[in-house]
C-alpha cells in the first residue's frame, strides 16, 4: 500500500515547487498596479462570461472525478445565463459591482 505522505526525493522535489509557486502566486497578487490596470480593461458582460465559463469547466470536472450530482450546478449556470438573456438582471452583476471589481454599463 502506498504511503499518504511520501518522503524522499520526490516529495522534497514537491515541497520546492510547492514553495515556488506560492512565492509567484504571492507576487502576482501583490502586483496591484497590474491588478488594477487589468480588472478595469474588462467589461462587466467578459468577467460575467469568465466566471460563468469557469464555474462550467469546474462542475464538469468535478461531475467526472467526483459525482454526477455537480452536473446539477451545471444546469443552475445555464438557467442563470438564459434568464439573464431575457430579463436584462444578472445576480453576478450585482456581487461584482458591490465588490467593487466592474461597474454595470448604464441603460439607455
Amino acid at each position: 500500500m502506498p504511503a499518504l505522505f511520501p518522503f524522499g526525493p520526490t516529495a522534497n522535489i514537491a515541497c520546492q515547487h510547492t514553495r515556488l509557486l506560492f512565492r509567484n502566486l504571492r507576487a502576482i497578487l501583490n502586483a496591484k498596479v497590474w491588478v488594477k490596470a487589468e480588472m478595469h480593461a474588462m467589461s462587466m458582460e467578459r468577467y460575467i462570461r469568465m466566471i460563468a465559463g469557469t464555474f462550467i469547466l469546474l462542475s464538469v470536472a468535478l461531475a467526472y472525478w467526483v459525482s454526477h450530482y455537480w452536473l446539477l450546478f451545471t444546469v443552475f449556470v445555464g438557467a442563470n445565463l438564459l434568464q439573464s438573456a431575457f430579463t436584462q438582471w444578472c445576480l453576478m452583476e450585482i456581487i461584482l459591482e458591490k465588490a467593487g471589481i466592474a461597474k454595470r454599463p448604464q441603460k439607455a
